[in-house]
């Protein structure tokens, strides 16, 4: 998963709130500096087994981390979040090119939809 510049805004806030790069990676399971090195895109690839810690860490899903979160405005039913949340599980198991490629193609489909 690429480093976005929404996660590393999201990594500065979440220290800021919780104090230290440290509270933030004991929260994802990773060492600090690989939260450092998200934060200023040293690392500019989150690598699939820090997913699941870093959405963690981040208080946030995995589905809103990939940076489609569930409409606001939608009600879903626990089913249609299921099958959201295995898609994005799917996702997830893609490089980083074909995440990309899939999450821009899912864009275009939103916005031909409105």
């Amino acid at each position: 998963m690429k480093v976005t510049d929404t996660i590393k805004e999201r990594l500065r806030l979440r220290t800021q709130e919780l104090g230290t790069v440290k509270a933030v990676a004991d929260l994802a399971g990773v060492y600090p500096q690989t939260i450092s090195r998200w934060m200023t895109g040293d690392v500019p690839i989150i690598q699939d087994k820090n997913v699941d810690g870093l959405a963690r860490a981040l208080g946030i899903s995995v589905t809103e981390l990939y940076g489609i979160g569930y409409p606001e405005s939608q009600d879903l039913t626990d089913q249609e979040r299921d099958e959201i949340d295995m898609a994005m599980e799917m996702l997830r198991k893609k490089s980083p090119k074909e995440q990309e490629r899939i999450l821009k193609m899912i864009d275009l489909l939103l916005e031909s939809e409105e």
